[in-house]
């Protein structure tokens, strides 16, 4: 039950967004699920093309569209390949170089055994992680400099964005930048690492690939880098960037990382940073969303009952109400930004009656 003034019927609470919809087939939230498409590797497309070049004497132009149109016509999706001849220029593309600096950053320092633990009373369980760290004086500004090209490559409108994505995932990055998170634990590379990561997710298939590591690798640095604000927002945009449209995701980071109780305490810790507010709020509400459309049973309720439980309530009312400093105008721009976070938050997390009753007194209603 959701509870609501009596003078307010529930559907215009909800028009006005301050009443989640119900669990039902009336829930807004856009469904997302995974294309599938036949695809091919680097390799196989730039054999193609050299065979076009030497058994049928083509230029490289007229080569590579021949094989881009043979591979269409057969229902490829080439997203994952670059539709080029191999070429140094090629070979320079903002992932293709990201993907070999981060490799050759995640080969290099000294081995490393965490176990971390993950899970509650009887379900709890502990994962062995095995990675290299890099050494607190290593120099990085190369690999940061290629990590922002990417992340600047993987936020591009349109076709370009897209393809650098699925070029991304393909080239293992799903697998690079988590270990990347975790060598660079105590560096100060770790929030470039993390604001690639999210971006990276940004397309539902790495979502995907991200994995049960992944998640861990982004707990991992919320917890080890508790006090450091910059690596609290990053980390929480990425693990915010991991739930959308995965009830996966949201299972293991919710049961297995304890990202509520984590979101709480950068809330606590880091109070005055907007940013990580910001990051904070968009994990609260991603917890709770109802978007992935290959799940039929979603907990997103039970979701926001821990978040109440967590103690994020009085947290996020006592934000809404922060004064900011700074010129007028900027902390009017701030301030407003916030609040709309704020109270979209909250409206995603009352969802009982229980939880409004504990707003009232804080005159948030």
């Amino acid at each position: 039950r959701t509870w609501a003034p009596p003078s307010w019927p529930c559907h215009a609470l909800r028009s006005m967004g301050l009443q989640p919809p119900p669990p039902t087939a009336m829930n807004k939230d856009k469904k997302v699920a995974p294309t599938f498409a036949a695809r091919i590797q680097q390799d196989t497309f730039d054999e193609a093309v050299r065979e076009n070049m030497e058994d049928l004497d083509m230029e490289e132009e007229e080569a590579v569209q021949d094989a881009i149109a043979q591979f269409e016509a057969q229902g490829i999706d080439l997203s994952n390949v670059l539709k080029a001849a191999p070429s140094a220029e090629r070979d320079a593309h903002p992932v293709v170089r990201g993907c070999a600096l981060l490799e050759a950053a995640t080969r290099e320092g000294e081995d490393t055994v965490r176990e971390l633990s993950f899970g509650k009373g009887a379900a709890q369980s502990t994962m062995k992680l095995n990675f290299k760290t890099m050494a607190t004086s290593q120099d990085t500004r190369d690999l940061e400099a290629a990590l922002a090209a990417m992340r600047g490559a993987c936020t591009e409108a349109g076709e370009p964005g897209r393809q650098a994505l699925a070029l991304l995932g393909a080239r293992e990055g799903m697998d690079l930048l988590p270990s990347a998170c975790l060598a660079c634990l105590h560096h100060g590379a770790l929030p470039e690492v993390l604001r690639t990561l999210a971006s990276a997710m940004a397309d539902v298939e790495n979502r995907d690939r991200v994995g049960v590591r992944g998640l861990l690798a982004i707990q991992a640095c919320l917890v080890e880098r508790a006090t450091d604000a910059e690596v609290q927002a990053a980390a929480l945009a990425a693990a915010a960037a991991a739930m959308v449209g995965h009830e996966a995701n949201r299972e293991c980071l919710h049961d297995k990382c304890a990202i509520t109780s984590s979101a709480a305490a950068a809330l606590d810790t880091h109070s005055g940073d907007d940013s990580v507010v910001l990051a904070a709020c968009a994990v609260l509400r991603a917890l709770t969303l109802q978007d992935d459309a290959r799940k039929q049973i979603n907990k997103g309720f039970d979701r926001a009952r821990s978040a109440v439980e967590a103690g994020v309530l009085p947290l996020l009312v006592a934000q809404v109400g922060r004064d900011d400093t700074g010129t007028e105008a900027e902390a009017g721009s701030s301030s407003a930004r916030r609040t709309a976070a704020l109270l979209l938050t909250l409206s995603r997390i009352a969802c009982s009656n229980k939880t409004c009753e504990q707003l009232a007194p804080a005159a948030s209603i």
